[in-house]
């Protein structure tokens, strides 16, 4: 990425990074792919965007009637393209 911005190729992500905060990432525990996905694309750490596993079960449903993880209607922390709209 860091190339990408230098040639210009990603000029918008050159800009968020400017306005922001720019590391580099590193895994959340739990060593999940919906919640690291998640921490990526919120930049909050699982505790708060609430994706912790692949499904989720819901309280006073049978443990076989649990759904993904991967739905984004799930996820209660703020995308980072939600919060970029506003700038």
């Amino acid at each position: 990425m860091k190339k990408f911005m230098k040639e210009g190729v990603m000029p918008n992500l050159l800009r968020l990074k400017r306005r922001g905060v720019f590391i580099k990432a590193l895994p959340v525990l739990s060593t999940h792919t919906p919640t690291n996905w998640t921490t990526i694309s919120t930049g909050a750490w699982p505790g708060t965007h609430g994706i912790t596993r692949f499904s989720i079960l819901t309280r006073g449903k049978p443990y076989h009637e649990k759904k993904s993880d991967f739905d984004t209607r799930e996820v209660r922390a703020e995308f980072l393209w939600q919060a970029a709209e506003s700038w």
